[in-house]
């Protein structure tokens, strides 16, 4: 929200927190009130303890086990202490939540107290909140259960029994795996809960609490929290069906719970819910409207129920899905889907275009043939299962959660990355075999990705396109000429989710169509994209007779991949392009592995005044060689600047590097008794850095990079010299940003900020 929007809320909460403090409860003052939390007033750092309706007005909590107060801490998700949390990596967006831990606290409980002060009786609540996961540690998934309670005397505790349990807003852990902190605002991370609880009868002047409770299983610390809390109260005219009859039908209705009492004169009322029960497949021989302002359909009450809208007709109208649910759509036309409770299902049914809502979804399966695409970015917590048809994504993600799977993918049954869509799922490090099966509308080109305990856990995005260029840009685009000849004509874009730490292994799938001329099956290699040219490797025979895989591994970083011949005509392959101030000028020093049909290098430096790249000198290439390699150009200016390199063909084809900028101002970290230097450069760095030891200087390189919380970042080792006293480091996958060089020998450590652009 903007920034007046948000003052006048935060003075509106803390006007209503007080008066709440007083009474211990929210005050529910009308039917159609809405209670809204966003926990923003909760602490940015510290740690204290928890106090019950003072620590955050009409909130309560509990726990299992431990003697003592409940601690309360303010982090990212770094913290392993068990306890209650206000999670957030903003100072002014935070999340209430837990991390339940033995020995100590347990079991952990958080509780809302409502009173009912209208002067009428509730009969429904509808929650929504955002379900947020801030810290995994551990394999298996936790279930946070929610629950309620209603008493017509006060309620000060959230322990004891009488609960009643609501399935449809139990959140499940979407990450596991031992890999710390992670960001419980990213799409992957957290989930949006909502359902309408109906038949509570809450009378004026009782009280409800609402509970959600956070299980310690055995080794497994986990950390979640609940954000964006409203609660809305109604007392709508709810209906039931009956075991027979089409829903369509008002006789099919009525206001007792096996379907019997009064009937609706119509579908157009307001503040109406029609809850489908009683039937176990219901279906429709007309199209059924609803129209009412905040009226819905209610597919279920938590038993197994099958909704079918049948091919010829449609739903107008909003329809929840309770737990166990399962919603059939045969007809093109899909229907606003709400909320979908963590045990529900939706089939997609028909061979014409359908288009999936947004949203997070559990079970969701593509059948009836054709294509169906999204029409925003989805997440699947349960299994995508196809038996016949595509899933297309255009510019949107598919996120499969951790506990999420896919099934019956096919050469026929796959997902279509036609546009910046991706396929992102969590690769474990366990030598599990994770396949994202994806093509492009002609091709089937599925990528299996996995990693050893070398390797860290982590959220792998996967598309593929067709075409492979001689360059790419920071989105993974073709940005240059495109090559047709001894490659196979598919680019695969991998990405991480927190760059560094990852060791894997990639396994990509083609098609003898997908090939391009002259290509050669014997002597062919997964190649790497990365610092500005295509890396090779050593070439064997691809697998299989048809389709056809190639692997690679140790795979570190991450950009566009492909899978090209010995013969293949790539460019210039630069295995580094670096630059740092010297006496008499800057120096560049770049590295080639092959040069293909090479005359030489064009060295540019930008024109302040202008901002154009402009000629400073021409170094003769090699020709055409596998040899490696070095160049070595001094340009007699003393001034920092920003070098680029035109490689030009003898044909006058050209390609450009990767910008780098040379940092006359500020380049080496000199050690508090002036006798030890490193040089860093170039600083800013786009895609690599180099660090060197300053002549004559006793010094052993050990080299991390750190981020400004002190955390380590995994960065692979490009080069290295003989003497130990120069090394390389790959930057080109790690975030822009703040970052740190340091290097440690015995007790003395040296330390230089570096940018990364």
């Amino acid at each position: 929200m903007n920034s007046v929007k948000k003052t006048i809320y935060m003075m509106l909460l803390a006007v209503l927190g007080a008066a709440e403090g007083v009474q211990g409860q929210v005050s529910i003052t009308s039917v159609g009130q809405t209670y809204s939390q966003n926990f923003n007033a909760l602490p940015p750092s510290g740690s204290t303890t928890w106090s019950n309706n003072s620590t955050l007005s009409s909130w309560y909590a509990d726990r299992s086990s431990g003697n003592g107060a409940i601690s309360f801490y303010s982090d990212n998700g770094a913290s392993s202490g068990d306890g209650l949390y206000s999670y957030g990596t903003d100072a002014n967006d935070r999340a209430l939540g837990a991390l339940p831990g033995n020995p100590g606290v347990g079991n952990l409980t958080l509780g809302l107290r409502m009173k009912n002060n209208s002067g009428s009786t509730i009969t429904a609540l509808t929650v929504t909140y955002s379900a947020e996961q801030w810290r995994a540690n551990g394999s298996g998934s936790q279930t946070i259960g929610f629950s309620y309670k209603t008493s017509s005397s006060a309620i000060t505790t959230v322990s004891g029994s009488g609960y009643t349990t609501v399935s449809s807003l139990d959140f499940t852990s979407p990450v596991t795996g031992t890999i710390g902190a992670i960001d419980g605002n990213a799409t992957s991370n957290k989930e949006t809960k909502s359902f309408t609880i109906t038949g509570i009868s809450l009378a004026s002047g009782s009280e409800i609490m609402l509970k959600w409770y956070f299980p310690k299983l055995a080794n497994v610390d986990h950390g979640y929290a609940i954000d964006d809390l409203s609660i809305t109260t109604s007392n709508p005219v709810v209906y039931y069906s009956k075991s027979t009859g089409f829903l369509n039908a008002t006789a099919t209705w009525g206001t007792n719970t096996d379907g019997t009492g009064t009937n609706p004169s119509n579908f157009q009322g307001n503040n109406c819910m029609y809850i489908i029960a009683n039937n176990a497949t219901p279906t429709l021989n007309s199209n059924w409207e609803i129209q009412g302002t905040g009226s819905k359909i209610v597919l279920g009450t938590g038993s197994s129920i099958n909704f079918t809208i049948p091919a010829a007709n449609t739903v107008t109208g909003t329809i929840d899905l309770a737990s166990n649910s399962t919603l059939t759509i045969n007809s093109e036309t899909v229907p606003a889907i709400g909320s979908k409770a963590s045990s529900s299902s939706i089939i997609f049914n028909n061979a014409n275009p359908q288009a999936i809502p947004a949203g997070t979804y559990n079970n969701l399966t593509i059948t009836g043939g054709g294509t169906k695409s999204i029409a925003g970015s989805i997440t699947i917590n349960g299994t995508l299962t196809f038996t016949s048809g595509k899933l297309q994504l255009g510019t949107y993600d598919l996120t499969i959660g951790s506990s999420g799977s896919i099934s019956g993918a096919s050469s026929t049954n796959y997902i279509i990355t036609n546009s910046t869509g991706g396929v992102l799922r969590q690769v474990p490090n366990s030598a599990t075999n994770i396949t994202y099966p994806v093509g492009t509308s002609t091709s089937y080109n599925p990528v299996v990705l996995s990693q050893t305990a070398a390797g860290t856990t982590d959220n792998f995005e996967v598309r593929v396109f067709g075409g492979v260029s001689t360059s790419y840009n920071a989105s993974d685009a073709a940005t240059g000429t495109a090559i047709t000849s001894d490659v196979v004509t598919k680019t695969w874009a991998i990405s991480e989710s927190t760059p560094g730490g990852s060791n894997m292994s990639i396994t990509l799938q083609w098609n003898a169509a997908d090939e391009g001329t002259s290509f050669s099956r014997s002597t062919c290699y997964v190649a790497h994209y990365t610092s500005g040219a295509w890396q090779s490797v050593a070439a064997a025979a691809a697998s299989g007779t048809g389709p056809y895989t190639r692997q690679l591994t140790g795979v570190t970083s991450f950009s566009p991949f492909s899978v090209i011949d010995n013969s293949s005509p790539l460019p210039v392959r630069m295995l580094s392009f670096s630059g740092k101030p010297g006496d008499a000028g800057n120096e560049l020093e770049w590295i080639t592995a092959s040069e293909v049909n090479n005359k030489g290098f064009e060295i540019e430096r930008r024109d302040e005044s202008s901002g154009d790249f402009v000629f400073v000198g021409f170094v003769n290439g090699h020709g055409t060689t596998s040899m490696v390699n070095n160049y070595i150009y001094n340009d007699d200016i003393t001034e920092s600047a920003f070098y680029r390199l035109k490689q030009v063909d003898f044909d006058g084809r050209f390609e450009y590097s990767q910008i780098i900028y040379i940092d006359r101002s500020n380049v080496n970290s000199t050690f508090s008794n002036g006798n030890i230097s490193i040089n860093i450069y170039p600083n800013p760095a786009v895609n690599s850095v180099s660090v060197e030891v300053a002549d004559g200087a006793d010094w052993e390189l050990n080299v991390k990079l750190v981020d400004i919380n002190g955390k380590e970042v995994n960065v692979p080792v490009q080069q290295k010299s003989a003497d130990g006293r120069k090394l390389t480091l790959d930057v080109s996958a790690v975030r822009k940003g703040v970052y740190f060089i340091e290097s440690v020998n015995g007790q003395n450590k040296l330390s230089q900020k570096l940018l990364i652009l």
